[in-house]
């Protein structure tokens, strides 16, 4: 059975993105989500709001990859850290 659904963050300022759109597609993608919209060194997030463009070697062809998540935190040492 598939798991998915919409994601309402308890703190929308910190989504980039249309935080009234955040679609999980698996219980894990929910828990995560979950968890970077609580946690207060995640200063913001996404979920498949960044494309990346890329040429497949297999077929020749244009194609999209849209990462999960882009997550900016802040380290222990004070310092900003963008992640896909």
């Amino acid at each position: 059975m598939a798991y998915s659904g919409k994601f309402t963050p308890k703190h929308p300022n910190k989504y980039m993105g249309d935080y009234k759109n955040i679609i999980y597609r698996s219980s894990w993608e929910c828990k995560v989500m979950s968890w970077l919209d609580s946690n207060q060194d995640v200063i913001s997030w996404s979920s498949e709001e960044v494309i990346i463009p890329y040429k497949s070697p297999v077929d020749n062809r244009f194609h999209r990859y849209f990462p999960d998540f882009l997550i900016k935190v802040r380290t222990k040492d004070n310092k900003l850290k963008t992640m896909l």
